[in-house]
């Protein structure tokens, strides 16, 4: 929904990152939305908070404010994805979708 807080907390972790540690410099997360698939259109970047506390395993959180939902046009298609990027510069898209923004009908009170 436009105005809306969003937020999503993914572990990333499993057999494939056994041993890994996240703080360890070059593993970064990124996620981002576009408005369609084309490469039109600036993305909205969700921001990112990495608990990497426990080697082998990663928390972390994506979130969007509610200014950045609202500016978000309603649109049938907004495309996300959510990356690692390891230390020798490979990149693994760890999720990907299609989302629908709806428009607010409530005006929200926004401090």
């Amino acid at each position: 929904m436009q105005g809306d807080s969003w937020e999503l907390t993914v572990t990333v972790g499993g057999g494939l990152y056994s041993g890994v540690d996240f703080s360890d410099p070059g593993w970064e997360f990124a996620a981002s939305l576009r408005p369609g698939y084309s490469m039109v259109g600036t993305p909205v970047d969700f921001a990112v908070v990495v608990d990497d506390g426990t080697v082998g395993t990663a928390a972390v959180t994506l979130s969007l404010t509610p200014a950045q939902t609202a500016a978000m046009a309603w649109r049938e298609s907004w495309v996300w994805d959510f990356e690692v990027s390891d230390p020798d510069g490979g990149v693994l898209t760890l999720l990907r979708g299609v989302v629908s923004v709806l428009a607010q009908v409530t005006a929200a009170v926004v401090p």
